[in-house]
């Protein structure tokens, strides 16, 4: 990145240490007339200013996230724009676009750029989280490389600039996590609490007056760029350089030497990158010189680390240097240092793979996570047409369509109007249906039909929340016996639904489905997982009416290995679940004819749900789970579509 360098005059106005702690004083006494409190939080604030990073601020509604930005911008006399981040917000609404314009010397048309709001010197992305990852990336190399391309172009930004992004943590229904390429990027994650009390009456008391005040500009943006530069200039220590570089690499795994605490091997998936360090040594260099000492240490490293996790206190200090000083301890030792009563953890989800196994787990939210985390991975792409960032096709305008999605470069070949459509927003409503009559509660190898179910139910959901959709889940038997409406908050509900079903009474598909009719007018997608004891043409006939409204089906045919292969030997009385009755069965006479009246029952099935677009899935109990939902996924993925 190549920034302009500052004259000599820019270097010598706060060239030495005390000029500089001056000059922070005044940011923050001219601060303080618009701002109550916060000085954690504006202290890290300004580090990001004078190292020339970008920020995370993350908290809670009314908290003066925006307002203390905008003061900020104002104080220094920057440029500033904020964008609010929604669902439908383009990448070229933050970079600009090429728009057409009559020549007027020549008579014809041509391409001119219109910069976007990036073009600034301070930029707040606000609610970052609202929008699809593709657009969150519009930023990605603004943050980086401080320029952006479009079409092919390359425009540089002004100097300095800065993007700060907000984060609403309560709120997530309709949200996307940002990429991990941007959170990279971010050198803070600030944590914004509620005030003191006394802050808090201050608070009160100036913003219900009339409060405009003046600001002196103590500090301009050329000082910035200059600070930036020096900050550059002071020396660091190799021991110091080293001990930053160690605390980056312990939050590692999986490093070449096979070196890293265990409690990091267990419970951090990446760990932190070359910019950590990078963001650590300058951070600390920007807090040396304001706080008017020229020299480093170990301290004012940790102290910088606190404030890239969070709001730096002394207890994360200690805790900080306290971990590297351990593990320390624990390699000059040449042994590792047991931090819990768990053995090492191996691959996650491998010991979940046997179903032997998955009926000894009690707790559903553990096990979805696992199998979850450890077999499937990306994101479900939605069939339909809407609004969102992944492009679809192009079709003519027509009236009243929104013409910010006409392609002017299309029109520009063509002289005709055409539209961009994109796929529907991916986040939607995902319900499950489970059957819980008294068949599902068969075992012939340890795990009930119903375990096994609860278990597909729970990773599922699990999967499905961590897209951002809305989970539900509806029991049933002869009638509905529980339901959960589906919402972005229900995951915890609905886990504790499926650990508290049993097994009722005897099963029945016409009068529940015909009773779900009502509840499933807004269209997303249905999971029925059942034994599907019934005639395949009436579960079909029944499934159809629940598509009629657009929703996407899904039917998880769920049997015992046993039921299958029917593997008896001996005579005996045979009991049926569902009514209790008893029948003298000779296994060896009735075996082969069992076994194709069972196999052409799961042909017609699948033969039947492939005609009526209904996705099918058949499941052993006696096989690994996660094999059976990777391998459903996967057709998923091949076979998506537009309806």
């Amino acid at each position: 990145m190549t920034r302009p360098r500052p004259s000599s005059r820019q270097v010598r106005s706060i060239s030495n240490p005390p000029t500089t702690k001056a000059g922070r004083e005044q940011i923050l006494s001219e601060l303080h007339k618009k701002i109550i409190g916060q000085d954690e939080i504006i202290e890290q604030v300004l580090l990001t200013l004078f190292v020339g990073g970008n920020s995370l601020i993350v908290g809670v509604p009314g908290l003066a996230k925006t307002l203390l930005i905008q003061t900020m911008a104002q104080v220094l006399d920057l440029k500033f724009a904020r964008i609010q981040f929604t669902p439908d917000l383009m990448p070229s609404d933050i970079t600009g676009t090429d728009i057409i314009q009559d020549d007027p010397e020549t008579g014809g048309r041509k391409m001119v750029f219109a910069p976007g709001p990036v073009f600034t010197n301070i930029l707040l992305a606000d609610e970052i989280n609202r929008t699809p990852p593709k657009t969150q990336s519009a930023l990605l190399e603004a943050m980086q490389e401080h320029r952006v391309t479009v079409q092919g172009r390359t425009y540089e930004l002004d100097e300095p600039f800065f993007v700060f992004a907000t984060q609403n943590p309560i709120e997530l229904e309709g949200t996307y996590p940002l990429p991990e390429a941007q959170l990279d990027r971010f050198m803070f994650h600030i944590v914004i609490e509620h005030p003191p009390e006394h802050e808090e009456l201050e608070v009160v008391r100036t913003t219900t007056i009339t409060n405009n005040p003046d600001y002196r500009h103590a500090v301009t943006g050329d000082d910035l760029v200059a600070f930036q530069e020096l900050v550059r200039k002071v020396p660091v220590s190799e021991a110091v350089m080293r001990y930053t570089l160690e605390l980056v690499r312990t939050s590692r795994r999986n490093e070449k030497d096979g070196d890293g605490p265990d409690f990091v091997k267990k419970w951090v998936q990446y760990g932190a990158s070359v910019r950590a360090a990078q963001y650590l040594v300058l951070g600390s260099k920007a807090r040396a010189l304001t706080q008017g000492t020229s020299g480093r240490s170990r301290g004012r490293c940790c102290g910088t680390a606190c404030c890239s996790i969070s709001t730096p206190s002394p207890r994360a200090s200690r805790l900080i240097r306290s971990s590297i000083n351990w593990w320390r301890r624990c390699r000059s030792r040449r042994r590792r240092c047991d931090v819990s009563a768990d053995p090492p953890a191996s691959t996650p989800g491998a010991r979940f793979v046997d179903p032997q196994v998955l009926g000894r787990i009690g707790n559903l939210k553990l096990l979805a996570r696992n199998v979850v985390d450890g077999f499937i991975n990306g994101l479900h792409k939605a069939p339909y047409l809407g609004v969102s960032v992944d492009f679809a096709e192009h079709r003519g305008y027509m009236p009243g369509d929104d013409i910010r999605f006409i392609d002017w470069r299309v029109f520009a070949r063509t002289d005709r109007f055409y539209v961009k459509q994109f796929e529907a927003d991916t986040n939607a409503n995902f319900s499950v249906l489970f059957d819980i009559s008294r068949s599902m509660s068969f075992a012939s190898r340890g795990i009930s039909k119903l375990d096994y179910g609860r278990y597909l139910a729970g990773c599922l959901t699990y999967f499905a929340t961590t897209q951002r959709d809305r989970v539900g889940i509806v029991t049933f038997d002869d009638d509905i016996v529980t339901r959960v409406p589906p919402s972005a908050k229900h995951l915890d509900v609905v886990l504790h639904t499926l650990d508290r079903i049993e097994a009722g009474r005897p099963g029945s598909f016409q009068k529940p489905l015909f009773r779900m009719t009502e509840f499933f007018k807004r269209r997303g997608i249905l999971l029925l997982i059942s034994d599907l004891y019934d005639e395949p043409e009436d579960i079909v006939n029944r499934l159809k009416s629940l598509s009629y409204g657009g929703n996407d089906l899904i039917v998880f045919h769920v049997l015992d290995p046993a039921e299958v292969d029917f593997p008896y030997a001996e005579a005996g009385n045979f009991r049926d679940l569902e009514t209790g009755q008893r029948m003298p069965v000779v296994p060896e006479k009735l075996r082969e004819q069992y076994r194709a009246l069972i196999a052409e029952h799961i042909e017609r099935l699948t033969k039947l749900c492939a005609e009526n677009r209904i996705d099918y899935a058949f499941f052993n109990t006696a096989q690994p789970m996660d094999h059976g939902l990777f391998r459903f996924l996967a057709m998923r993925e091949k076979l998506n579509r537009v309806r």
